[in-house]
Order: C-alpha cells, then sequence, then structure tokens
C-alpha cells in the first residue's frame, strides 16, 4: 500500500470528500433565524440573539428556526428551544452529525442510518419519514431534507414544491439544504458547486468557481473558493447578507437574513443584520472556538 500514488484528479476528490465531510458534519458555529450559536474551546455554548443557550457542553451545533440541537461528546443528542414543533423532544441513541431546519431536525446515526423527529404543528410532507439506507451526511431545509449516501448520490424527500427534492444526477462531496428555505447546493468531486429548488433571488445560480463548502441560506448561497479561501455569496442581499467580508476562511453558515463564517486563524466574523447582536457581539462573545474535529 505504501508504493501506491493516486492520479491527480483521485487526489483532488479523496482531499475534497474529507474536506468537505469534517466542515459539516462537526459544525462549531452555526446561524439561524436572529441567532448565531458557537462553541467554546472549553465546549460549553453560547447563543447571541432570539433565544439562549443549552448548559451541556458540545462538540458540534445545529441552529435552526426557533430551536437548536448538538451532539455530545459521547455522541447522544439534546435539542432546546420552543415545544411548538416538537424538535426538543429529541430521540435517543447515537449520533455523528444533526441538521436543524425550520420545523423539524434530522440526525445521522452512528451506524449510518437516518431519524428525523419535530415537525409538529405544520403541513406534513413526510418530512420527518427518512428514507432506508446508510448515508454520510443530512441536511434539513424548511419542508424538505436531503442526504448524502454513502455512494457520493444525493437523495432528498418531503415538500416539492419548488423542485427541491429532485437533485441531479452524480455524486456530490457536500449538500447543503436552505434550513429556513426552498432550495438545496452540492459540491460534486470537482468541486464545482450545483443547486436546485426555488430560483426567485437567484440562489440557485452558483458561479463557475471552485469551492470547498457551500452553505444554503433562506434565499441566498455562500461558498468559500478554493483559489483563496474566500467567500462569496450569491442571490437575496436585502440587509447585507450576501456581502462577505474579505479574509480567508475555513467555514461559512447562511441563515436567514446574516452569515458567519469562521476564518483561518479560527475567529469567528458575521454579516447582515444585527437582529440583538446575533452579527456585531458575536466576535466579542464567543471566541475563543472550539478547534472544528
Amino acid at each position: 500500500m505504501n508504493n501506491v500514488r493516486l492520479s491527480w484528479p483521485l487526489l483532488l476528490m479523496f482531499n475534497s470528500l474529507i474536506l468537505s465531510y469534517q466542515v459539516v458534519s462537526a459544525a462549531v458555529l452555526d446561524v439561524g433565524s436572529g441567532i448565531t450559536c458557537g462553541i467554546k474551546s472549553d465546549n460549553t455554548v453560547t447563543c447571541i440573539g432570539r433565544f439562549s443557550a443549552t448548559q451541556d457542553t458540545l462538540s458540534q451545533i445545529s441552529v435552526g428556526y426557533r430551536d437548536s440541537c448538538g451532539i455530545h461528546n459521547d455522541n447522544t443528542l439534546v435539542c432546546w428551544g420552543g415545544p411548538k414543533y416538537g424538535i426538543s423532544k429529541y430521540p435517543s441513541g447515537t449520533f455523528s452529525q444533526v441538521s436543524v431546519g425550520t420545523y423539524h431536525s434530522c440526525g445521522l446515526h452512528t451506524d449510518g442510518t437516518i431519524e428525523c423527529w419535530g415537525g409538529k404543528n405544520v403541513p406534513d410532507y413526510g418530512q420527518t419519514i427518512p428514507p432506508s439506507g446508510t448515508f454520510s451526511q443530512v441536511s434539513v431545509g424548511r419542508w424538505h431534507n436531503c442526504a448524502l449516501k454513502t455512494d457520493q448520490t444525493v437523495t432528498c424527500w418531503g415538500n416539492n414544491r419548488h423542485g427541491q427534492t429532485m437533485p441531479p444526477s452524480g455524486t456530490f462531496s457536500q449538500i447543503s439544504a436552505a434550513k429556513m428555505g426552498w432550495h438545496t447546493c452540492g459540491i460534486r468531486p470537482d468541486q464545482t458547486v450545483v443547486c436546485w429548488g426555488l430560483d426567485d433571488n437567484g440562489q440557485t445560480k452558483s458561479p463557475n468557481d471552485l469551492f470547498s463548502q457551500v452553505s444554503a441560506g433562506k434565499w441566498y448561497t455562500c461558498g468559500i473558493r478554493v483559489e483563496d479561501n474566500s467567500i462569496i455569496c450569491w442571490g437575496n442581499n436585502s440587509d447585507g447578507q450576501a456581502e462577505p467580508p474579505s479574509g480567508s476562511f475555513s467555514y461559512v453558515s447562511a441563515g436567514l437574513f446574516h452569515t458567519c463564517a469562521i476564518q483561518t486563524d479560527n475567529t469567528p466574523v458575521c454579516w447582515g443584520y444585527d437582529f440583538h447582536g446575533c452579527v456585531k457581539s458575536v466576535s466579542e462573545e464567543i471566541p475563543p472556538l472550539k478547534v472544528s474535529d
């Protein structure tokens, strides 16, 4: 095995798969609707904006509309927020990743199966009934979800009003469903981005750059360029959420009207609508961030 050499295209694909999986499955900073949450270096959680943080220590976090979920170091879940949608009644078991949307959540068990919960008091489109099989990532939107199979193809389920559950054929290394919206984007093994679903603000018209990570917000999308680790966003920019600062970044999270990112020195920065300090207070209150696993 020591003498095996990968060709450049295969090496690029391999590195892309590793990078994208680490980024999306071990998020230590995430945004929702008027809230930003981050995991500090001591594994405690700070949230700024609409609702407070859990007192638990976490290894990763996902923030939605009114609710958030996280994973403990022993891979068990915790969710918090209001009781309206049932997200806070989370399942038992062990998980490697969790994704919180607008009204429901899905988690990836350590055996690769998916379990979803919540969705109370909203229309039922089958969004909490996941497909069988094993997966490497799940991403939750408003009333739809998409998941990356272990063969790197994508399957989606739930509401399909705007074609958001009809992914293109082919393989992907990472996916991102708009947690409060109706579109999804994914990164191909060649690091190009393709998006599908609602395009009323140009949120699915991805540029011709190569990307290491992509994050779909409600009416816009942001991605990190491979070339220089800068961020570019496209789609709705009503509150400056699609105008990223210059710099070098390792992670980006797009929300409703604001966006946050982790710079390559592991410090957070946010832009867009500053609801209750969820943009301007982040750089003072959340660091030092936990180093992503």
